[in-house]
C-alpha cells in the first residue's frame, strides 16, 4: 500500500462514527473538571431556576416563588423560566440543596455533549479535522469555561438547538422518525428558552417555502402538503410536547409571563435595531480576543474574519436556496434585532455559534483550499488556544476563592438576619430580589434601575414593600434617593459595614 493509501485508511478510521464520539469526547474532556466551583456570583437567573427546582423537587407548584414581577422592570426575567431546565436540576436539588459543585459537573457534562454535537454537525460538510479544530476555538474560549460555572438554561438550551440542526441537516424528506425527533427536540427547546420559538417559527417559513416551490414546480394540489409533510409535522410535535409540559407544570399552554411586555413593537426604531446590529457585530468580533494574552492581534483577526466570512456564507447559501438552516438564522438575528436588551454579551449566540461557523467555513470552502483548509483550521486551533490559556490558566485558579456574591460570608451573615427580622409575608425592596428570596424565603421585588422617586412610588404602588435593602457591593443609587425622600416613613432597623435595612414605619 502506498503512503497516501495508509493515510486515506487512517482517515476512514477516524471517520467512523464510535472513533469520532471517542476522539471528541478525549478532546473535550478537560472541559468537566475546569472551574468547577463551590460558590456563585450575584446573577438573578441561577437563584430563580434553583427556586423552581427546589418547587418541584418538593411538589409544589414551580412557578409560585416569592420573586415578584415587576412590570415596568421585566428584563429583570419573567415571574418564572420554561419548565425544562428546573425540571433537570430538580433531582440535584433535592440532594444537594444550593451546593454548588454538582451543578457545574452537570453542566459541564453537557457542554461536552453539546461540542460532540457540533463536531458531528460541522463534519458532514467539512471531515472530522477541521470540525474539531473550530470548535474548540469555540468551546475552549474562556467565555465558554467561565459560563459553565453558571446555572443557567444556556448550555442545555444550547444542546438542544444543535441537536435540532443535527437533525434536520440535508434530512431526506420522507424520514419521518427524524422529523418527529425533530420536533421533540424543538419542543423541549421553547420549554427550556423561550427563543427556541425561533425553531417554530423557522419551520412554518420552511413549509410554506417548500410548499410554494412545489406549486411552482408542479401545479399539483396533492404534492403540496406531501412537500411540507416532515416540517409541519416536526412543527406539529413540537407545539403539542411544549403545550403539553407548559400545561403540566405552568398551568397554561403559553407558558410563564413576562418576556411579552419587553418586546416593545411601538417603540422599535430604526436606531434601536442598527444599534443591535451593532453590538451583536461587535460581540462576535470580539468573542475570539483575550485581553490577558499577549497575541492579541490574532484574536482580532481572526474575530473579524469569522464575522466577514460568517455573513459572506450565509448570503452565499441564501442565494442558492434557502433551506432551514437558513430560516432559523434569519428568524433568530430578527429577534435579537427587535430585543431592547443590551447586556447579554456572546450569551444570546451560543446556540447559534455552531451555524457561525458553518456558514464561516462555507465561504472558506468556496475559495476552494484543498488539504490547505484543513493545515489551516489546526493552525488556527493552535493560535486560538495560546491565546486562550493565560486566562484559563486564571479562571482554573481562580476557581477555589469565593467571589462576591450571596455565598461571601458577609453576605449570608446579612441573609440570616434579614431571615430573623422579617416573615414570609413582607415584601422587601432589593436590586437582587430572586437572590434574596431564594436565601430567605422572604419576598422580594427590584424597581427599574434609574429611576426617580416618581416613578418608584408608582412601581411600589400595587406590590407596597414594607422592608429596603441597601448593599455597598450592589450600589442602588434609586432606592437610596427613594429612602431620603420618604425619611419621614421609613427607619433603619439594622446595618453591618455592608448592609442597611430599611422598615416602612407602621408596617407589622
Amino acid at each position: 500500500m502506498t503512503f497516501m493509501g495508509k493515510i486515506k485508511q487512517i482517515g476512514h478510521f477516524f471517520n467512523k462514527p464510535l472513533v469520532a464520539i471517542l476522539l471528541s469526547f478525549f478532546i473535550f474532556a478537560p472541559l468537566l473538571f475546569i472551574n468547577i466551583r463551590s460558590d456563585h456570583d450575584w446573577g438573578g437567573d441561577f437563584s430563580q431556576y434553583l427556586s423552581q427546582a427546589d418547587n418541584i423537587a418538593h411538589f409544589k407548584p414551580m412557578e409560585k416563588t416569592g420573586y415578584v414581577f415587576n412590570e415596568d422592570y421585566s428584563t429583570l426575567g419573567p415571574t418564572a423560566y420554561p419548565p425544562v431546565f428546573p425540571l433537570l436540576i430538580a433531582p440535584l436539588n433535592k440532594i444537594y440543596g444550593d451546593y454548588i459543585p454538582p451543578y457545574n459537573y452537570f453542566l459541564s457534562f453537557l457542554l461536552v455533549i453539546t461540542a460532540i454535537l457540533s463536531v458531528f454537525f460541522l463534519k458532514k460538510k467539512y471531515g472530522l479535522i477541521p470540525a474539531l479544530a473550530l470548535n474548540i476555538v469555540i468551546f475552549f474560549n474562556p467565555y465558554f469555561v467561565g459560563l459553565k460555572s453558571e446555572i443557567i438554561a444556556d448550555i442545555p438550551f444550547a444542546l438542544l438547538f444543535i441537536g435540532f440542526i443535527l437533525l434536520t441537516f440535508q434530512n431526506n424528506p420522507h424520514s419521518i422518525k427524524k422529523w418527529i425527533l425533530a420536533g421533540i427536540f424543538t419542543g423541549l427547546a421553547t420549554s427550556t428558552k423561550t427563543i427556541g420559538n425561533t425553531l417554530f417559527i423557522a419551520l412554518l417559513l420552511y413549509s410554506f417555502q417548500l410548499t410554494i416551490y412545489t406549486w411552482i414546480k408542479s401545479k399539483n394540489h396533492k404534492n403540496i402538503l406531501k412537500s411540507a409533510k416532515g416540517p409541519l409535522l416536526a412543527l406539529a410535535v413540537g407545539f403539542s410536547l411544549c403545550s403539553l409540559i407548559n400545561l403540566l407544570f405552568l398551568g397554561n399552554i403559553f407558558g410563564s409571563s413576562g418576556y411579552g411586555n419587553s418586546f416593545d413593537l411601538n417603540g422599535l426604531s430604526y436606531k434601536m435595531m442598527t444599534e443591535n446590529v451593532y453590538y451583536y457585530s461587535e460581540i462576535l468580533r470580539t468573542f475570539f480576543i483575550e485581553l490577558s494574552s499577549s497575541e492579541l492581534w490574532f484574536g482580532a483577526l481572526f474575530g473579524s474574519a469569522i464575522l466577514t466570512f460568517f455573513i459572506t456564507g450565509l448570503i452565499i447559501s441564501i442565494a442558492n436556496k434557502p433551506g432551514l438552516n437558513e430560516w432559523i438564522i434569519l428568524v433568530y438575528f430578527g429577534l435579537l434585532l427587535i430585543y431592547p436588551y443590551q447586556h447579554s454579551g456572546f450569551r444570546f449566540l451560543i446556540p447559534i455559534a455552531p451555524l457561525i461557523l458553518y456558514y464561516s467555513a462555507q465561504t472558506v470552502l468556496s475559495l476552494k483550499p484543498g488539504k490547505g483548509g484543513v493545515y489551516l483550521s489546526l493552525i488556527i486551533a493552535g493560535m486560538m488556544l495560546t491565546e486562550y490559556y493565560p486566562r484559563l490558566l486564571i479562571i482554573h485558579e481562580s476557581s477555589k476563592n469565593i467571589q462576591e456574591g450571596p455565598y461571601s460570608a458577609h453576605v449570608k451573615n446579612a441573609f440570616a438576619e434579614i431571615t430573623k427580622l422579617t416573615n414570609n409575608q413582607d415584601l422587601i425592596a432589593f436590586n437582587k430580589p430572586r437572590v434574596l428570596y431564594h436565601f430567605t424565603k422572604r419576598r422580594s421585588m427590584s424597581h427599574k434601575p434609574g429611576s426617580s422617586v416618581a416613578q418608584m412610588d408608582i412601581q411600589f404602588m400595587n406590590n407596597k414593600p414594607n422592608f429596603y435593602l441597601l448593599y455597598t457591593g450592589l450600589m442602588d443609587p434609586s432606592l437610596e434617593q427613594y429612602i431620603i425622600a420618604n425619611q419621614s416613613n421609613i427607619e433603619l432597623i439594622w446595618q453591618d459595614d455592608f448592609f442597611k435595612f430599611y422598615k416602612r414605619k407602621g408596617s407589622v
